[in-house]
């Protein structure tokens, strides 16, 4: 069952249903074609995916997206 979930992705807000076990990563690549984030290790480790939430650095590839509902996102876009 999809989860409602409001993201603010460098300073554009964005409403959309996902499933609960997406990753950020995926959403922001996929369902908002912000593709600058990358995928590369799929562990954490390598850093291609990092993105700042609420000034905080994350990796993308293990942050679910609804995690990260209602806050402050910013990528290398």
């Amino acid at each position: 069952m999809k989860q409602y979930i409001t993201l603010k992705v460098n300073g554009d807000t964005y409403s959309l249903a996902v499933n609960p076990w997406r990753t950020l990563n995926e959403v922001l690549r996929e369902d908002l074609n912000l593709t600058g984030t990358k995928l590369g290790c799929g562990s954490g480790d390598c850093g291609a995916c990092t993105v700042m939430v609420e000034g905080r650095s994350v990796s993308s590839c293990l942050t679910l997206a609804v995690a990260v509902d209602g806050k402050d996102i910013q990528t290398v876009e």
